[in-house]
C-alpha cells in the first residue's frame, strides 16, 4: 500500500495513493521447529529462517535456556523479525508462528509426510549435525 500522511497533528490522517495486490507464496510449504535459545541467537534464527520457511514453531526442551510463563512477548518479537525479513527479501507474506510447544507434540501436529530433525551437538571443540528422517 502507498499512502500519503495528509494531517499530523494531535491525530494524523493518511491518503491512500495506491495498493498492490497480493502475491501468493510460491513453493513447498516448511515448518521450521526451532528449540528456545538465547534472545539473541534465537531471533537471527528466525530472522534467517522465515525467509524461506512458511511457519516457525519454537520448541521447548529439556535444556531451554529461556523460562518463560509469558510467551505472548516471544511471538509479538518474532512477527516483527519475521517482518523486516520478509520485507527485506522483497517477500509480502508473513509465515506462521505458533506458540511454543514441545518437540513430541509439534512432531504429532506437523502432517508432513517427511518430518526432518537435526541435532548439533558440540563434540571436541567442532559440531556435529546429526539429520535423522522419521
Amino acid at each position: 500500500m502507498l499512502a500519503e500522511v495528509t494531517e499530523l497533528k494531535k491525530n494524523f490522517e493518511i491518503k491512500i495513493i495506491r495498493t498492490f495486490p497480493e502475491i501468493p507464496r510460491f513453493g513447498i510449504e516448511i515448518d521450521l521447529g526451532q528449540a528456545l535459545i538465547k534472545n539473541s541467537p534465537f531471533f537471527f534464527s528466525v530472522q534467517k529462517a522465515l525467509s524461506w520457511a512458511s511457519k516457525f514453531s519454537p520448541l521447548l526442551t529439556e535444556r531451554v535456556s529461556v523460562k518463560r510463563h509469558d510467551y505472548s512477548q516471544l511471538i509479538e518479537k518474532s512477527y516483527q523479525t519475521a517482518k523486516g525479513a520478509c520485507e527485506q527479501c522483497g517477500e509480502n507474506w508473513l509465515p506462521e508462528i505458533t506458540f511454543p510447544q514441545s518437540v513430541v507434540d509439534w512432531s504429532e501436529q506437523c502432517q508432513d509426510e517427511t518430518k526432518l530433525f537435526s541435532i548439533l551437538m558440540q563434540k571436541k571443540n567442532f559440531p556435529t549435525l546429526i539429520l535423522r528422517e522419521v
